[in-house]
């Protein structure tokens, strides 16, 4: 089954907050990072 998860980045100097929705179960998910891009990769 194919579906899209929606996820959006609010970046800052300092931090990185990160918010995805997967709207086949209706889960939204948050994280925060310090500014770091690999973590954020990973």
């Amino acid at each position: 089954m194919d579906y899209t998860t929606f996820i959006g980045l609010d970046v800052h100097a300092r931090s990185i907050k990160a918010c995805a929705f997967n709207p086949l179960t209706g889960e939204l998910s948050r994280r925060s990072f310090a500014y770091d891009p690999p973590a954020v990769a990973e």
